[in-house]
């Protein structure tokens, strides 16, 4: 009986077994904010190998656009990560929750075109881009 099971699953589509979960990412100050795959994974083993296109960033329900950073395979792995703009919560006192100082952001995978940075081509004679000055860890 398991090797008819077995059997079955293999001629599944890799799209069958969908990515689950959701990891919880809280910032404090606004930025751009970098997440690779083994911080991701390590936190929610569930997104490992999904879908770059499936991907999905979420702020109070509304989608976040990020930049995924593909190794060229199209799955969620090794050398891979996230990028997006994060914001701190703004308001009378610095924050605008009852609760908390930090901004949620929810990380999860979902069917659909999920929001995402466009990269630009730079115009032709603009030079070289700078160079990150600094590293906040």
């Amino acid at each position: 009986m398991s090797r008819g099971i077995a059997f079955l699953t293999c001629l599944l589509p890799p799209t069958a077994f969908a990515c689950g979960g959701a990891l919880h990412i809280e910032v404090e100050n606004s930025g751009v904010y970098a997440l690779d795959y083994t911080r991701i994974a390590g936190q929610q083993p569930g997104l490992a190998g999904c879908p770059v296109a499936e991907l999905a960033l979420h702020n109070k329900s509304q989608a976040v656009p990020m930049r995924v950073v593909d190794d060229g395979d199209g799955r969620f792995g090794a050398g891979d990560r996230i990028e997006w703009l994060g914001q701190q919560l703004h308001g009378p006192q610095s924050w605008f929750d009852n609760y908390s100082t930090h901004n949620v952001y929810l990380l999860s995978a979902s069917a659909g075109a999920q929001a995402r940075i466009a990269d630009r081509v730079p115009p032709t004679g603009a030079g070289a881009p700078a160079e990150l000055q600094r590293t906040l860890h």
